[in-house]
C-alpha cells in the first residue's frame, strides 16, 4: 500500500522577528507619527508564521528589569499576523505621511502601544522574553551592542524561529520595517509552504507535485527523488533541503493564486519506491514540508 507522509519543515510559532531598541535621530520615527522620540519609537515585532493561530491573551513581553507590555484579554494573533508593541504615540501609517517609509500596512498588521508606557529597551545589551499567561517562555532573544545603531536588528532569514538577528540595514536601504518583511511591504504569508502530490501516485505515467502559499511570482525550486540529503541551500545561511532532486529539479514562478507544480513520468521500475519532495524559495528563504510517497 502507498503512503503519503508531511513532515514540518520546523515547528512554528510566535516568535520576536524585529527588535528596535536604538531608533536613532534621523530616521527614528519608527510609529510613524510625527513625531521623533526616542523611547515611543522603540519596538518589538512577533510574527505568527503559522499554521495555527496563537492565544497571546494576557501574555507577556519582559526585558531584563521585568514586564514591560501585557497583551490584553482574548487577544489571538492568528496564523501570518505579527503585532507590533510600540514604547509609545500613536502608530499611524498611511500615504500621506511625510516619511515616505509610513505606507499603509496589510491590515492583519495589529498596531499596539505598552500597557506600561514604555518598552525602556537599552541599546547596548538586553533579553527580551515573550511569554504566555502562566509564564511558560514562546520566545526569548538576547542582544548586545549590534542593536545600538540607529537602526533594528531583525532575525534574518526572516520568520524562523531557530536563526539570529541582523542589523537590517545589511538586508536593504532601510533601517526598519514593524509588521512587514525586510522590504517594507512585503506582508507575511499566512503559511508556510507546502507541497502536497504526486498526482495520481501510480507508475507508467505522469505524476504532478504542487506547492502553494507562494508568493505571486516569485521563483521556487521542486525537488524530488529518492534520496535523502542534507543539501545547503546557496544565498541563505543556514537553510538545508532533505529532497535529492534525483528525479525532478524544476525552477518555476508561482501563479496568481501562489501555486506552482512540477510533471513527471514515472516509470513502472518506481514501483515500491519511496520518492521524497520538497520545494525551495531563495527569494524568501523558504523551505516547504518534506512530502514521502511510495508508489504501489
Amino acid at each position: 500500500m502507498s503512503t503519503l507522509l508531511l513532515v514540518p519543515a520546523a515547528v512554528a510559532g510566535p516568535l520576536l522577528n524585529e527588535l528596535l531598541a536604538d531608533p536613532g535621530t534621523a530616521a527614528g520615527d519608527s510609529n510613524c507619527d510625527g513625531v521623533i522620540q526616542t523611547t515611543e519609537d522603540e519596538f518589538v515585532e512577533i510574527l505568527n508564521p503559522g499554521p495555527a493561530d496563537v492565544d497571546l491573551s494576557n501574555a507577556t513581553i519582559s526585558d531584563l528589569v521585568g514586564v514591560r507590555h501585557v497583551f490584553p484579554a482574548d487577544f489571538v494573533l492568528e496564523a501570518g499576523q505579527t503585532v507590533v508593541v510600540w514604547g509609545g504615540g500613536t502608530p499611524t501609517f498611511d500615504v500621506a505621511g511625510a516619511n515616505p517609509w509610513c505606507v499603509a500596512l496589510p491590515p492583519e498588521v495589529l498596531l499596539l502601544t505598552a500597557s506600561t508606557g514604555t518598552l525602556a529597551l537599552n541599546n547596548t545589551g538586553d533579553t527580551i522574553t515573550l511569554a504566555d499567561a502562566v509564564g511558560t517562555i514562546l520566545d526569548q532573544r538576547t542582544y548586545g551592542s549590534e542593536a545600538d545603531s540607529d537602526e533594528s536588528i531583525v532575525v534574518y532569514p526572516e520568520g524562523v524561529a531557530t536563526n539570529p538577528h541582523v542589523q537590517h540595514t545589511t538586508l536593504g536601504g532601510r533601517t526598519w520595517s514593524p509588521g512587514v518583511q525586510s522590504d517594507g511591504q512585503t506582508p507575511w504569508l499566512p503559511y508556510p509552504l507546502e507541497i502536497s502530490g504526486p498526482f495520481d501516485g501510480l507508475t507508467n505515467q505522469a505524476n504532478t507535485w504542487e506547492v502553494v502559499h507562494g508568493l505571486p511570482g516569485d521563483g521556487v525550486t521542486i525537488y524530488v527523488g529518492t534520496l535523502l540529503v542534507n543539501a545547503p541551500v546557496a544565498g541563505c545561511p543556514g537553510l538545508y533541503r532533505q529532497a535529492s532532486g534525483g528525479l525532478v529539479k524544476a525552477p518555476r514562478l508561482f501563479d496568481t493564486d501562489g501555486a506552482a507544480s512540477a510533471t513527471k513520468f514515472v516509470g513502472s521500475s518506481f514501483s515500491g519506491t519511496t520518492v521524497r519532495a520538497q520545494a525551495v524559495s531563495v527569494v524568501t528563504c523558504e523551505v516547504s514540508n518534506l512530502a514521502e510517497y511510495t508508489f504501489p
